[in-house]
């Protein structure tokens, strides 16, 4: 049972089997496989029931189908972020930056100790990377710890060295270090759109749904004095990302805690919404914000869901790699018509681009660390062998 755990969605296959393909899958078939993977992942009925109703309460009045469809954009997004990801930390490939909020950036770049809090959007881990280099600042990063033993393990031995990174698992411990860090200059990261493992919450409102989000960051503003930066980090295209970086928010001291931490968590909620709003398809939250029986307020006036609003530009710059994806799933499924119904064909193409790919890296070239380009001429010679087969039966 124990060796059966490593296969499901949260068990540790799936991370040894990401960290293998980014050095085994060339750059130009990527869209193709993550196509594929992006699509088997919707029969994972949890993750898939959570994002279409987390959908329904950002989208009021949007269609079931319609947030099936979205369902399947949140996945697509979720699996660029993880093999963008996973080609940084193995292969150092950096992605091209835009920056919204730049005034707020520099702000939280040249100041003291401060705390950026963000939400599971983008790339986190891309994100505080990017920041630690372009800073120069200690960069601690909170995360909640992985559901899975073997999972954890198998990240926690990866973790990067130039980030301090630390896991929600002893409140009081890392209360300290935490304040400690801040005080000290150091900039510490923290997720704050849901509640993860047994920490203290703050109650709020998102999207006319009441919720409990951590209390930590409002808790750790307050001690240390220290502003909170939100920041995000969105997806814009073919390794290119953007940091959104939005006012800070300052926790005002009273008599009354409670109060306090209600109108700094109402300010972030304010803010959380406007971003998921924005780039709902960015946002990776595989469980449901708020019990089935309850229902979302209603849609906000266009004005006030307007107002702030990103509009970074779309025009995606790896167009190059989605055409030649594209085009060699398309050229597969030709050749596979000719021996089956083109139905059928187009169903199987996906799987059999991907075929080549698992039997050199598994069997012929195991032992090198990186087959990208060796596999990427067996995918051409692959081509070029099937056409001149195709054309040789034809005559």
């Amino acid at each position: 049972m124990t060796f059966l755990r490593r296969f499901l969605v949260r068990g540790v296959f799936w991370r040894q089997f990401l960290r293998w393909a980014v050095l085994n899958v060339p750059p130009w078939i990527e869209p193709a496989i993550i196509a594929f993977w992006a699509a088997a992942f919707l029969l994972w009925t949890a993750g898939r029931r959570g994002v279409m109703r987390n959908l329904t309460a950002i989208l009021p009045g949007s269609w079931p189908l319609a947030n099936f469809l979205r369902c399947y954009r949140v996945f697509w997004n979720f699996a660029w972020s993880l093999s963008d990801t996973g080609r940084f930390r193995e292969m150092r490939v950096i992605p091209q930056w835009t920056f919204a909020g730049q005034e707020h950036l520099e702000a939280l770049r040249s100041g003291g100790g401060a705390i950026l809090l963000t939400a599971h959007m983008g790339s986190y881990d891309l994100g505080a990377h990017l920041f630690a280099e372009v800073s120069g600042r200690r960069i601690v990063m909170v995360r909640a710890p992985e559901v899975d033993p073997q999972t954890r393990e198998f990240e926690e031995r990866r973790l990067p060295d130039a980030i301090d990174t630390q896991f929600n698992t002893d409140g009081e411990a890392l209360a300290l270090d935490l304040l400690h860090a801040v005080r000290d200059g150091a900039i510490v990261a923290i997720q704050g759109d849901r509640m993860a493992g047994q920490i203290a919450g703050v109650p709020a409102t998102l999207f006319g749904i009441d919720v409990e989000l951590p209390a930590g960051p409002f808790a750790l503003a307050m001690a240390a004095r220290v502003p909170i930066y939100p920041v995000f980090v969105v997806r814009r295209g073919w390794r290119r990302y953007l940091l959104r970086a939005a006012q800070p928010i300052e926790v005002v001291r009273s008599r009354d805690r409670d109060a306090d931490f209600a109108a700094a968590a109402g300010r972030w909620t304010a803010v959380l919404e406007r971003v998921i709003r924005d780039d709902w398809q960015q946002w990776f939250a595989f469980e449901p914000v708020a019990p089935a029986s309850r229902r979302p307020a209603g849609r906000r006036p266009a004005a006030q869901a307007d107002a702030g609003r990103v509009r970074a530009g779309r025009r995606d710059g790896g167009a190059t790699v989605y055409i030649l994806s594209t085009l060699y799933v398309v050229l597969t499924a030709i050749f596979l018509a000719h021996a089956m119904p083109w139905w059928a064909a187009i169903l199987v193409a996906q799987i059999a681009i991907q075929i080549p790919i698992y039997i050199m890296g598994l069997f012929i070239l195991p032992r090198w660390r990186n087959n990208v380009t060796v596999n990427s001429w067996v995918l051409v010679a692959l081509l070029l062998g099937a056409a001149i087969w195709v054309c040789a039966t034809s005559f």
